[in-house]
């Protein structure tokens, strides 16, 4: 590890919860948070993705396995995202305006942190991904009651119980799944990325051949 690398890490494990706790006063753990997190989160693994590609058009060689867990990861984000908005988040015009806004700046922040000192550019999304399990396990101890009552919706149903999922399918047998069982895949979901990305911060010279 470089020493501008052990300086971010250490940084941003200081910043990045001042941050959060800030914007925990405008956002709490409700659909309006969600859809700001959701909106974020999905932003690294494009950033990942653009620049793995800009290596290959300059000859080397980023393993096929790297590039292939952040597509679907990506596209993970992007169902969690759809189910949030189908929820009602993002109703809000200035939800959206803050959420991509954040979200630009995010990607053009990540894709210079992952040009310049790739391991710090998963560190920082270890950290993201952590919260969001924190943000959905809050939410889920919260809500339970209320989600366990609320039917699954269509967008839900299409991804983690249809035939488009690419990652394994939730292997549930309850006989009434409920939005209860569908966030519980999400914050599953999260901490599935967030050992990818500390698997990645260990492996990263092992992913160009």
């Amino acid at each position: 590890m470089t020493i501008f690398e052990k300086f971010f890490n250490k940084s941003i494990s200081i910043i990045l919860p001042l941050i959060i706790n800030f914007l925990a006063i405008f956002y709490k753990y409700n659909y309006r948070r969600f859809f700001v997190l959701e909106t974020v989160a999905r932003i690294p693994y494009f950033s990942y993705l653009s620049v793995l590609h800009l290596y290959q058009s300059l000859g080397a060689k980023p393993s096929i396995d790297l590039l292939s867990l952040h597509f679907q990861e990506s596209i993970n984000e992007t169902y969690h995202l759809r189910i949030i908005e189908d929820l009602g988040g993002g109703s809000n015009i200035l939800d959206k305006v803050f959420a991509r806004t954040l979200g630009i700046v995010y990607y053009w922040l990540v894709v210079i942190l992952y040009l310049i000192a790739p391991r710090s550019g998963y560190y920082l999304m270890e950290l993201v991904e952590s919260e969001a399990v924190l943000s959905y396990n809050k939410f889920l101890i919260k809500n339970k009651k209320q989600l366990t009552k609320q039917p699954i919706t269509e967008i839900a149903k299409e991804y983690y119980f249809g035939d488009f999922r690419m990652e394994p399918k939730e292997q549930n047998t309850k006989k009434n799944v409920t939005m209860y069982d569908v966030f519980v895949a999400i914050r599953n979901d999260e901490k599935i990325h967030t050992q990818d990305m500390n698997k990645s911060i260990e492996n990263y010279s092992s992913y160009f051949v």
